[in-house]
């Protein structure tokens, strides 16, 4: 299931706390192909309000960034303590929203004002979207527990707003379920889908507003991708935003093996698809479509393609920089981006590192309140402070050298052996003195215990060869978690 959702957010000054705000770049667009075009495999995904990344260049590409890391100011990560635990962070209107499971709050200077708790007739509550205004129009999206079944829901979460049909949490419709919200001045929308009608939209809130979606038989899908997709649309949606301007913005598929395409509702509604295949080849798991001023957006499709400018009706990219898979704004709607690992700033066309992550991370959300940076990563939030973070790189007599290995994957549960990692450790000539640990350090991580420094390069190769993006650190993990490994007989 999808869901949309973007984030207003901030820059960090590495100097004064103050902010560095910068402008983005002027576009161009090519026109939609026809029903002929060739397919390109695209992902399904969840998308999320979110934020974070960017390099030095448009020639200066990932190994040019690798080069500067080691040089950069390391990103201090403190984290938000308190109870409920806050673990997600969502830029609202008059607000920086956290949530707390089935909880919406405001927060403000490091504390959190909490909105009254409101009844909910089922059960594992998780709001994975917020959106509106602080505080008396607040919709919201959360995944629920139906008996075996978790279902997404919409909600007014205060403020009048009109329930979803055959939507609602009390009576849901196994054929229906809402995919993002969005807001055009006082209206509110929300994007559904069917398996009678595909993708709609509903007015929830304020004057009644027409969207049309493409229907799958009127020219756009074939019989054959009719067939294999089950379609009743022909336009499938992984992101979606409202621009200042009153034009609506997706990023889609069409039939869903053709695309990406941005897909346009100007404000006379007058609907347009754009081909973004140029530049982009799929749609990552947590695409990002970020407003600007006036008709103009980003478009992050989190693929590892490169950041879009929608702007006026046309699109083109920035320069790319490593594998960027979110981006956020500065309080002059000045461009800032992540790829994992780095946090960095469009300046005069050309990406610029202003900080390192400690730990690579995949997934992230950056915002801003007042002079402060916050992220959320794996489902708990922090404070994020321009330096000051740790110095892991390995030493000369360091006496605790240690080889990150990477990140715990998606569908790897709590208590997994990492079978992948054990046995290419098993290929080593000498085990002697190994420790295969999960540790915790902005999500979960797989990491070894060496001996040396030679023997920690060894490891390093080995991992290496498998794919694993490991490196030698001088580090001791908090309460780590060991894994038994083979024994040489």
């Amino acid at each position: 299931m999808n869901h949309a959702s973007v984030v207003r957010s901030l820059s960090i000054s590495l100097a004064l706390l103050a902010p560095l705000w910068l402008g983005a770049a002027s576009c161009k667009q090519k026109a939609p192909p026809g029903a002929g075009t060739p397919a390109v495999a695209v992902a399904e995904s969840a998308s999320a309000r979110s934020s974070a990344s960017i390099v030095a260049s448009a020639s200066a590409s990932a190994s040019a960034s690798a080069r500067a890391l080691p040089d950069l100011p390391v990103l201090a990560f403190e984290p938000l303590v308190g109870t409920p635990l806050p673990t997600r962070v969502f830029p609202i209107e008059g607000a920086l929203a956290v949530t707390a499971e089935a909880r919406v709050g405001k927060l403000t200077d490091g504390r959190v004002e909490w909105l009254p708790e409101q009844p909910y007739p089922l059960n594992a509550i998780t709001v994975t979207d917020v959106h509106g205004r602080w505080p008396d129009r607040i919709d919201i999206l959360y995944q629920a527990k139906r008996g075996r079944d978790t279902r997404l829901f919409y909600r007014p979460y205060t403020g009048i707003g009109v329930p979803l049909e055959g939507g609602d949490e009390a009576h849901p419709d196994p054929d229906r379920f809402p995919k993002a919200i969005v807001s055009l001045g006082e209206t509110t929308m929300v994007l559904q889908w069917s398996l009678g009608e595909g993708e709609t939209f509903t007015t929830t809130r304020g004057k009644w507003k027409e969207r049309s979606r493409l229907k799958a038989s009127i020219g756009y899908c074939n019989l054959d991708e009719q067939a294999r997709g089950n379609l009743t649309s022909s336009v499938v949606t992984y992101a979606l935003e409202a621009l200042p301007s009153g034009s609506l913005v997706a990023l889609s598929t069409v039939c869903q093996v053709r695309g990406p395409y941005a897909e346009v509702w100007d404000a006379n509604n007058v609907h347009h698809l754009l081909d973004l295949r140029a530049w982009i080849s799929g749609v990552g798991p947590a695409p990002q479509i970020l407003a600007g001023d006036g008709d103009e957006a980003w478009i992050v499709p989190g693929a590892g393609g490169a950041i879009l400018r929608y702007k006026d009706g046309a699109v083109t990219p920035l320069p790319k920089f490593g594998d960027a898979f979110r981006a956020f704004r500065g309080s002059d709607g000045g461009l800032h981006a992540t790829d994992g690992r780095t946090v960095q700033r469009l300046r005069d066309g050309a990406w610029a590192p202003i900080g390192s992550l400690p730990w690579p991370v995949a997934r992230a959300t950056f915002a801003v309140e007042g002079d402060r940076l916050w992220a959320s990563i794996d489902e708990h939030v922090y404070r994020v402070r321009p330096e000051g973070g740790p110095k892991l790189a390995f030493a000369e007599g360091c006496p605790t050298p240690f080889v990150d290995v990477r990140a715990v994957r998606d569908g790897e549960a709590v208590g997994d052996s990492f079978p992948d990692v054990r046995v290419a450790l098993a290929a080593l000539p000498d085990l002697s003195g190994l420790k295969l640990v999960e540790f915790y350090e902005l999500g979960r991580r797989i990491g070894v215990s060496v001996t040396s420094k030679a023997q920690g390069e060894a490891v390093v190769e080995k991992l290496r060869a498998t794919g694993a993006q490991s490196r030698l650190l001088c580090h001791a993990p908090k309460a780590p978690r060991e894994i038994p490994l083979p024994t040489k007989g």
